[in-house]
């Protein structure tokens, strides 16, 4: 797993600033309190599982709650459009090579005790969530935590859980299999450091997952890109949302490549 050295911060000040703009969380709130300053405490709570019960056995969600949904509303703000674009700026010197990137990156807002925590861990692959194998994992931290609980396998081992299983049922046992699978994947992978100060980028075929949060809320971002020489145009995602991966694709990436904007 690569490390691209990045403050962090700067997002994080701004989603932390969003988020009492807008009255979701208290003026006193940091982010690592935010599950105890939320004007409404239900926005903490996991989406619930009822509509996925027809094809999972356990409590599957998708891992999204009403804060993460707020948070999208970044999607059309100028300011943290221009802090998405420095951070994409960053990652092209240091890689030096031009990617499609993800329009909208995504920041996740995990809370300890949250209902519907026992969805974790769920141990996958992006590709097994219906990415292209191209694409390469960006994660970063927006908060200083104890621990992170996000776990990654190495690659050897994550492909040969690919080989042996494939894609589909690999899904099927990270979403249904929490004492078996799961517990054998947590064993075979290392924590991702919690820190401020990086950036991480990993391959979309490293099996990975979160773990459930027990005492401070976790907030990070994500984003995916695909390098320009190994893009392969016509990507439709497995997901409900059938994300077109490709420039301007709906729920796929922006228009231009990094290069294009720079």
């Amino acid at each position: 797993m690569n490390k691209i050295d990045y403050n962090n911060k700067k997002m994080s000040d701004y989603v932390l600033r969003h988020l009492k703009r807008n009255e979701v969380i208290s003026d006193n709130s940091t982010l690592n309190n935010l599950h105890q300053n939320l004007n409404n405490k239900d926005m903490a709570n996991y989406e619930s599982g009822e509509k996925y019960k027809k094809t999972h056995k356990e409590n599957y969600t998708s891992g999204i709650n009403e804060v993460q949904k707020f948070l999208y509303s970044l999607d059309n703000d100028e300011t943290w459009y221009e802090l998405y674009m420095d951070l994409l700026r960053t990652i092209h010197r240091e890689v030096e090579y031009d990617f499609y990137f993800q329009k909208t990156p995504t920041v996740r807002v995990h809370c300890p005790n949250a209902v519907g925590s026992e969805h974790y861990p769920m141990y996958h692959t992006d590709c097994s969530l219906g990415h292209p194998p191209e694409e390469i994992n960006v994660w970063l931290s927006l908060t200083k935590n104890k621990n992170t609980g996000f776990f990654i396998m190495s690659l050897q081992d994550s492909l040969g859980y690919i080989e042996k299983y494939g894609h589909d049922e690999l899904f099927k046992l990270g979403t249904n299999d929490k004492k078996g699978f799961n517990q054998e994947c947590h064993r075979l992978s290392k924590e991702v450091v919690s820190t401020l100060d990086c950036v991480y980028l990993f391959n979309s075929l490293r099996i990975h997952s979160g773990m459930p949060r027990q005492d401070d809320t976790r907030v990070s971002m994500d984003i995916r890109i695909n390098p320009v020489d190994k893009f392969i145009h016509g990507f439709v995602g497995s997901g409900t949302q059938k994300a077109e991966f490709w420039p301007g694709g709906h729920f796929g990436y922006h228009e231009k490549s990094i290069k294009e904007l720079i």
